[in-house]
Order: C-alpha cells, then structure tokens, then sequence
C-alpha cells in the first residue's frame, strides 16, 4: 500500500473538501505500490539530475518524473490543481514501468540518445494523451490550446529534440482531440485500470491551494 499517510497533511481535510490532487493520489495508490517525494528535496532526484544531465534528461526546468513506483514533485504542485494534471501524466508513467519493467522502460526511453529521434517519444506520447485527455475534460477549447505547447515538448530542447518532426507531432495531436470529441473523451484500449482511477478523482473547477507539507516524504 502507498505511503500517503506520510505525505497527507498533519490535520486532513473533510473527504468532501480533499482537493482533487489527493483523492487522486489515493486512487492511484489502490493500484499498486505508491510513494510522492519533493522533487527538489529529495537526494535520490538531486542525483538523478546529475547523472542525467549528460543524456539530456536533467531535471532543471522539469516538476516531475517517475522512477521505480514513486512520482517525484515539485514542493509547489503538491495539492493544486496543476499537479493534478501532472499526476495524471506521471501516472501513465507509472502504469508502464510497471507493464515493461522499471529497467527496459528506461533502456528504451534513452535509446538513440544524445539527441534526436528516441523511444522515449512513444513513451511520452502515451502519457501526452492523457495530458490532452485532461484539458478535454474542460472543453474542447483547452485542449487545443494547449496542443503548441505539447508540441514543442516533442520538437524543442526540454526533451533533447525527441522527436523533430513538428508537422508529424501536430497530427498526432490533431488526431487525439478529433478522437476525444468523436468518443466523448473515451480513454485508450488498455488504460481502463487507469480511468476508473481517475474517474474517482474528477479535477475541481476552480483553482486549489497547496495543503500543510510539513509531513512530505524527503
């Protein structure tokens, strides 16, 4: 069972009031082994950004990552509404390392490095759709205007030009919305485990605000 009681806050709030970002964690908790860290507090993150950095998978300008059943966040997304976006991304991550096993996911996610067209852009594909999937659930506005930005995480220098092809990725995209509109945001075959997690969880639609800390896990 997931560790939550020790990054909960000291004095938790009524179930009816506990943001989004909690009830997810504790969702995703009920699949198996979980634990969340401050990503910038914690050695083994610090580390991996070092040995990482050579690679192009340093984590300066990141707020999450996800190794070996924990999903590293940044101390100011725990309990608002952003970091309950990312952690429905990381939690595709999640999802598969544990499908693939933690040491092929990373293999092929490095594969082709230093830079240039890499695996890891089927893995981050993956969890992208569920990013886009997330923004739907607010219309299909928010969804496309996020679309550029998802975009350049595939073709820019955050993920050492992953996968260059801009004309290649935007279709992708365009695709995923007109799939989400044509289902009514339908998940993918495979992911329904995943879904009913979130289901659990659906996001607030008003903005949230981080919760007491002082018990975060280091």
């Amino acid at each position: 069972m997931a560790e939550l009681s020790k990054i909960s806050p000291d004095r938790p709030p009524r179930e009816g009031d506990r943001p989004p970002f909690w009830r997810l964690a504790e969702a995703l908790a009920g699949l198996g082994p979980l634990r969340l860290c401050v990503l910038e507090k914690n050695r083994f993150a610090r580390a991996m950004d070092v040995i990482g950095r050579p690679f192009g998978l340093g984590l300066t300008g990141f707020d999450a990552f996800t190794w070996a059943g924990t999903i590293y966040l940044s101390e100011r997304l725990f309990g608002t509404r952003t970091g309950y976006l990312i952690l429905r991304h990381e939690a595709v991550h999640l999802v598969d390392q544990r499908r693939v096993g933690l040491f092929p996911f990373i293999l092929s996610y490095i594969l082709l490095l230093p830079a240039g067209p890499t695996l890891r852009a089927l893995w981050e594909w993956r969890a992208y759709r569920e990013t886009l999937r997330a923004y739907f659930e607010r219309g299909a506005v928010p969804a496309r205007r996020r679309a550029e930005g998802i975009a350049k995480q595939f073709t820019g220098k955050a993920y050492v030009f992953m996968w260059p092809f801009g004309g290649m990725v935007r279709r992708w995209i365009r695709r995923e919305i007109e799939r989400l509109e044509r289902t009514g945001g339908r998940a993918h075959p495979g992911m329904e485990r995943l879904d009913r997690a979130f289901k659990t969880a659906p996001q607030s639609e008003r903005d949230e605000t981080p919760l007491n800390q002082r018990t975060i896990m280091d």
